[in-house]
């Protein structure tokens, strides 16, 4: 064995260096380091928790739908719809009366009450359910200055226009219903509500 075989080895490990194409954060463009961070702040951060539920938020944009919607246009107030109500069946009692003052003057094989009846229901759909479903008037609306409108169209077609005059009529529902037209935010009866419309101004 030589002499420089007894000699002891000494191992020094070289350090890695970086590869040119690895840059280190500090080495990078100011630019290149705030994305960087950006990046790995985002990695560790949790997903954001919504202090609301689904069914707030829904609440909150309805509140704000309908707020707009009531800067879009004037709410009928109640007296005027009264006067518009009564002015109708006015015009229906009043041709109702006209024709049996001269229901003799007709040779008719029907029963007088039949002919009042039939009378009152043509009455009842030229002056109030074809003006509401064409221009959202009954004669008593047009005179007084208000319309009615759908929650979701703003025309009613004849059935929709036909029903909801209809349910007016049935006072037991009617009259107690429009007591819930106090506290509704549109005004709405029981009968707006059920047929989804309320009134308006012009």
């Amino acid at each position: 064995m030589s002499e420089n075989d007894n000699q002891d080895w000494d191992f020094k490990i070289k350090p890695e260096e970086p590869k040119k194409n690895e840059e280190t954060l500090e080495q990078k463009k100011p630019a290149r380091q705030k994305i960087i961070s950006k990046k790995e702040k985002l990695e560790i951060e949790e997903a954001p928790v919504y202090e609301k539920t689904r069914g707030e938020l829904y609440k909150q944009m309805k509140a704000e739908e309908d707020r707009l919607s009531n800067d879009a246009y004037e709410l009928a107030n109640h007296g005027i719809r009264l006067v518009a109500v009564l002015i109708d069946y006015g015009f229906i009692f009043m041709i109702t009366f006209i024709l049996k003052k001269n229901l003799h003057r007709f040779n008719v094989d029907f029963p007088e009450e039949l002919v009042l009846i039939l009378g009152a229901f043509i009455a009842f759909l030229i002056f109030i359910v074809i003006p509401t479903a064409k221009i959202n008037q009954s004669i008593g609306k047009k005179i007084m200055g208000i319309q009615v409108r759908g929650e979701e169209q703003f025309t009613l077609n004849l059935l929709k226009a036909f029903q909801r005059e209809l349910m007016k009529l049935i006072l037991p529902v009617s009259i107690p219903g429009a007591f819930l037209a106090l506290k509704d935010k549109k005004r709405r009866t029981f009968v707006d509500k059920t047929m989804e419309t309320f009134v308006i101004e012009e």
